[in-house]
């Protein structure tokens, strides 16, 4: 089994220090599956647990967050000699998801499996599901999603079998369009 330090990889690829007191023991939800059926915990193919398990398309991403944003359609229109614009709220925007991770081999060695897994979920043409506690908030339907960029990151330490990414997502949502 590999000897790593998971605090200084998460600290390399999120930017800042592992809370000091967290525990994942301590942080349990009474409940094992969130009220949408998403599981709070899971584990990775090494036996380690991890909380907030994200799977996209069939692919469960071991020790990585998720960051959703959207934004509302606004039409601004600006009024002749008056200060400001009125304001027509058409819609919602796509919803914009940042996924970061980290891949580990546990057999300290390069992770090029866990990295060629990643880019293989980056094809042309794909729609992914996206589930997580966290997305099946937002998410609705079917919970597709279409990956358009990915990132692998540069290591920051002299870790060789764990390599940050980051992956930046869209909500791509299926609509029925009715002629009349």
């Amino acid at each position: 089994m590999a000897d790593f330090d998971l605090k200084e990889i998460y600290r390399d690829v999120f930017g800042y220090e592992p809370p000091q007191d967290y525990s994942i023991a301590w942080a349990r939800p009474e409940e094992t599956y969130s009220r949408k059926g998403q599981p709070y915990r899971e584990k990775d193919i090494y036996g380690r647990e991890f909380f907030l398990p994200i799977t996209l398309g069939n692919y469960l991403l071991p020790f990585a967050t998720i960051e959703i944003s959207c934004k509302k359609s606004i039409v601004r229109t600006a009024l002749p000699e008056q200060p400001g614009t009125v304001k027509e709220i058409t819609g919602r925007e796509d919803y914009q998801i940042s996924i970061k991770g980290i891949a580990v081999n546990n057999n300290n060695v390069f992770p090029e499996t866990e990295i060629t897994r990643l880019e293989e979920l980056f094809s042309p043409g794909t729609t992914l599901v996206l589930r997580n506690v966290i997305s099946d908030i937002f998410l609705s339907g079917a919970h597709n999603v279409v990956i358009t960029e990915f990132k692998l990151l540069r290591p920051n330490s002299g870790v060789h079998n764990a390599r940050g990414y980051e992956m930046t997502l869209e909500s791509d949502d299926v609509y029925t369009l009715e002629m009349s």
